[in-house]
């Protein structure tokens, strides 16, 4: 009886190590800076996404930030994914539709000209099936990176983001 009970907890707990395990499904870099940010979606013990892990380094390695968010807080609210000068460059939200047991549109609102305060959103569908997650452009290509251009002004300079570009598998 004890032995059952014990290989019981072992298989729980190894069934939770599986599900709470990390997934990396992007990586995002810029021409504006040396910044990589690595998305990672964490699961509950259930296999839903649970949180969003965004991992950032510079040149060298040199870790700036590693900070985890609920995912209910990214789906209520959204989250501050990159700021410059206190403000807010980078936000990250998801449409009306989206559930942490299937995914859905992520959208990333980004500032596109600082000068104006004018602000662009590039949306990417991400499917959940069983223990995996794709991130995909909305007319399905299987997207692992995406490179954010500067938007640029002259004597300015860096005004915001011009464009994102994903790149594909």
């Amino acid at each position: 009886m004890k032995s059952v009970m014990v290989t019981a907890i072992i298989s729980l707990l190894f069934s939770m190590s599986v599900f709470s395990a990390d997934l990396r499904i992007c990586v995002i870099t810029s021409d504006i800076d040396s910044e990589k940010t690595e998305m990672f979606m964490d699961f509950s013990a259930n296999g839903d996404i649970d949180s969003i892990r965004l991992f950032k380094t510079v040149e060298g390695g040199k870790v700036v930030s590693n900070d985890t968010h609920p995912v209910e807080r990214v789906v209520e609210d959204g989250i501050v994914a990159s700021e410059r000068q206190n403000r807010d460059i980078v936000i990250l939200k998801t449409d009306k539709g989206f559930s942490p047991s299937q995914g859905g549109i992520i959208v990333m609102d980004y500032l596109y000209n600082g000068i104006k305060n004018v602000r662009k959103a590039y949306k990417l569908k991400m499917t959940k099936t069983g223990k995996t997650i794709e991130l995909s452009t909305l007319e399905g290509q299987k997207v692992n990176r995406l490179m954010f251009k500067g938007n640029r002004a002259p004597v300015v300079g860096v005004i915001g983001i011009k464009e994102i570009i994903p790149e594909f598998k």
